[in-house]
């Protein structure tokens, strides 16, 4: 099929598309439908997206392919297919920083190689071991245009998580018996369960949890949050 100077090939048993250029470029991407949810504020989109363990091997393979550049986009379509949510990677873009374009129906999502990688983490744990350390990935990603578009907050779920633990445990876990007095904070405005500060200080070093890659041996490999 001819549209724009472009051809579009979909092989729909493998949700793979092919498009052709008029100046011969092939640009493929792929679609996963996974249950949407959207929710509208005042500046934002909130987005929340579930992956259970059936989908997520599935998931998983397409943030590889992306990961490799062996395609260029990724689009997550809802349920009644009413909203698309399309993913790219912009090695570009400077640490975990993220980039949307909101459109009506959907919106584009660009992310850096290094949040692409903690998705995969994340989710490449959850499919070895069946269960995550967290329910969700809160990512919070500011518009293209920072003066007149809207900004996103993307909630990646899963529905098998650890329980949450308490201060103790927390503690126990990271080894961190050396530390001064530790202060657990609530992780977010839509959220009960609880996660380490970013920055704490014993006696002997200063330590910087960074969203579940370990930067010191006291990191037993806690994983969190990468609400900013």
């Amino acid at each position: 099929m001819e549209h724009n100077g472009s051809v579009s090939l979909l092989a729909s048993a493998a949700a793979t598309t092919v498009t052709v250029t008029g100046a011969g470029r092939r640009y493929v991407s792929r679609s996963i439908a996974l249950p949407l949810t959207l929710r509208k504020e005042d500046r934002d989109d909130i987005v929340f997206v579930l992956i259970d363990p059936e989908a997520n091997r599935e998931w998983c393979l397409n943030l590889c392919l992306l990961r490799e550049g062996l395609i260029e986009s990724l689009t997550i379509i809802g349920d009644s297919a009413a909203y698309r949510l399309g993913i790219s990677l912009e090695p570009a873009l400077s640490s975990r920083q993220g980039k949307v374009q909101c459109r009506p129906g959907g919106a584009d999502v660009s992310i850096s190689i290094t949040e692409l990688d903690y998705w995969l983490h994340f989710f490449l744990k959850y499919h070895r071991h069946g269960v995550g350390d967290i329910n969700h990935i809160d990512v919070e990603i500011p518009p293209r245009e920072p003066n007149s578009g809207r900004s996103l907050d993307l909630v990646l779920q899963i529905p098998d998580a650890l329980p949450p633990i308490s201060e103790d445990e927390a503690r126990r876990r990271l080894g961190l018996s050396c530390m001064l007095p530790l202060r657990l904070q609530p992780r977010g405005r839509r959220e009960h369960e609880w996660h380490l500060p970013r920055l704490w200080s014993c006696r002997r070093h200063t330590c910087q949890l960074r969203r579940g890659v370990p930067t010191h041996p006291c990191d037993r490999g806690f994983l969190h949050t990468s609400k900013r």
